[in-house]
């Protein structure tokens, strides 16, 4: 992958994450569903800021191409707040994490936006 691909896609990945922490604090914090009347997830709130609606995914008719990148991104939050652990995947770590019962808004918004502010293009 050149630098300028890198580039692009680290801008692309930073600019999901923070669409999606508004997306949290707009419409509150779900857990143990992508939406609900309350809120999104963690993982919902990546997928509506790829553009899924709340109808698909209520249905779980999720395109592959979205559930790949929000797959990605999510790894990248889960490992910049070290929470992969071996023998889960980054999104069953954040799936997890986002449904602790201590679990805010606030946590899940401010670590899509830690990871923004800190990504680079090394951990591609």
């Amino acid at each position: 992958m050149s630098d300028r691909q890198k580039q692009r896609r680290v801008s692309n990945i930073k600019a999901i994450l923070l669409d999606a922490a508004d997306v949290i604090r707009r419409r509150g914090l779900a857990k143990g569903s992508f939406a609900t009347p309350d809120g999104v997830c963690f993982f919902g709130a990546i997928l509506i800021a790829l553009g899924t609606d709340d109808v698909a995914m209520k249905r779980i008719v999720i395109p592959a191409k979205q559930l790949n990148k929000a797959e990605t991104v999510a790894h990248h939050v889960a490992c910049w707040m070290k929470l992969a652990s071996s023998g889960m995947s980054a999104t069953a770590s954040m799936v997890k994490w986002n449904d602790a019962a201590e679990r805010t808004v606030e946590d899940v918004a401010s670590a899509m936006e830690g990871t923004a502010l800190n990504l680079s293009e090394d951990e591609l």
